[in-house]
């Protein structure tokens, strides 16, 4: 591999050195494809040391490791401070005692209000139903005898009137036949006569009244018995209804109550697991290394370390143990370069104070991560390689051994179809354009597929 590094070296200085003319003649050759990618050396084996707690969310660091330490198997990496933490833990326990009476609280309120709901419905639906008896009794029976009543209210004052006429006729006959005073006849005629008078004017009234009843009174009666059943009807479904609603939203409550229970439950476990973070503790050997892959580059180069205080958050990763011994590159690539990275391919980086090491390709991404594709690099040396170096993976693939290419700016778009390209190919002194089919363009060299042949003369300007 090392061989076919620097014959391209060789290559490519060949063609930088080369006089650039007017017109060049097409050779077939070798069309070597190169590139770097930005990356990483990293452990192979590398622990992400993290705050993974459920609930505790404030981490303060009492004491931690130093960057670069060496540490073994259930060595201390880090402690946090506990006394925030052991204060929210009795609080919780406190809350869920509390969760647990509130919620049987709940459930004996639901407990009478279901009852109270059972008997509001009976009491609306009795109501309903006697209703429906006194406007059923009133429209059959009751209509009726009040209709009679006040006829006969009517035939009983007009009978009181006619007594009294005959009761009047009969004085006036006994006093033309008896010996009685003049005076005392007339005082007795009167008050009969005045009696006789008053009765005529109540039968009019009565007669007014009988009139009113039959034509207002008794429909509207009839009505309003037929609007109480009617109403007493809807407002046992309307309680029914209402009360079925109020049953709904108690549930709702009681479900409420249950769910903060559980999750009074559920916050108590998780902060009693939390309690495991308070002090981490290295899983194996390795070498502690701060920092972590950000855009590319890692963020701790110079080596700072946490001091006592430093507040993380949960989910933070606070460094990370890795195994020293063997290492990887991880490289990023973009849509052009990752289409030439495969097998046939070689691969080098250049590590600082280390020189030129071989690289060998493990594997690459098929789907990008904004705009980019990982691509993973085995480092078959890894002796005085640190984790975290910035480095620049250098990729060599050899396209072809006879693959007709002219310089990139001989060729170019037709104007009047920009899908096809040319080249303008000098013959007896004349330049003459013919369309071709182009493949890569790399290091100002673009390879022709079809089209033209070898020992063409092709115009670069």
């Amino acid at each position: 591999m090392l061989r076919i590094f620097l014959l391209a070296l060789t290559v490519l200085s060949a063609g930088l050195m080369a006089n650039e003319t007017e017109t060049v003649k097409v050779k077939a050759g070798k069309f070597l494809y190169k590139t770097e990618l930005p990356g990483l050396i990293l452990s192979a084996d590398a622990e992400k040391i993290k705050v993974d707690s459920k609930n505790w969310q404030n981490w303060i660091v009492e004491e931690a490791v130093k960057h670069g330490q060496s540490v073994k198997k259930g060595d201390l990496l880090v402690r946090f401070e506990s006394e925030a933490y052991e204060d929210a833990l009795k609080a919780a326990k406190r809350n869920l005692e509390t969760q647990k009476a509130n919620l049987v609280k709940a459930q004996r309120l639901f407990e009478i209000s279901m009852k109270k709901m059972d008997f509001e419905k009976k009491k609306a639906a009795l109501t309903a139903e006697a209703e429906e008896k006194l406007a059923l009794i009133y429209k059959e029976k009751g209509h009726e005898q009040a209709k009679i009543n006040f006829e006969q209210d009517l035939v009983d004052a007009r009978n009181s009137l006619l007594y009294q006429k005959e009761e009047l006729a009969q004085l006036k006959k006994m006093y033309d036949e008896d010996k009685i005073t003049e005076e005392t006849e007339e005082i007795v005629l009167k008050r009969q006569q005045n009696y006789v008078n008053s009765l005529t004017r109540r039968i009019r009234t009565r007669e007014l009244a009988v009139e009113e009843a039959m034509t207002v009174k008794l429909p509207n009666a009839l009505f309003n018995s037929e609007y109480k059943r009617a109403k007493a009807k809807l407002d046992a479904e309307k309680t029914a209804v209402e009360w079925e609603i109020f049953a709904l939203t108690e549930r709702l409550k009681l479900d409420s109550q249950e769910e903060a229970l559980k999750k009074a439950v559920k916050k108590l476990e998780e902060l009693e697991s939390d309690k495991n973070l308070l002090e981490i503790k290295a899983s194996r050997d390795g070498i502690v290394v701060y920092g972590k892959i950000s855009s590319g580059k890692w963020t701790n180069m110079n080596g700072i370390e946490y001091k006592k205080g430093k507040s993380f958050i949960k989910g933070s990763t606070l460094f990370s143990l890795v195994d020293p011994t063997k290492f990887i590159v991880e490289a990023k690539a973009d849509y052009t370069q990752v289409q030439y990275i495969d097998e046939r391919a070689s691969f080098f980086v250049n590590i600082p104070g280390q020189g030129v090491k071989e690289l060998s390709l493990k594997g690459k991404s098929s789907i990008p991560d904004n705009n980019t594709f990982k691509v993973t690099f085995e480092l078959k040396e890894s002796a005085g390689v640190y984790h975290g170096t910035a480095v620049k993976a250098k990729v060599f693939k050899l396209i072809g051994e006879m693959v007709i290419s002219v310089p990139s700016k001989a060729v170019h778009a037709d104007d009047d179809n920009p899908t096809k390209t040319y080249v303008n190919v000098v013959e007896n002194s004349k330049a003459k354009k013919v369309y071709v089919e182009t493949g890569l363009s790399h290091n100002g060299k673009t390879v022709i597929t079809s089209g033209l042949n070898e020992g063409a003369e092709v115009k670069t300007k």
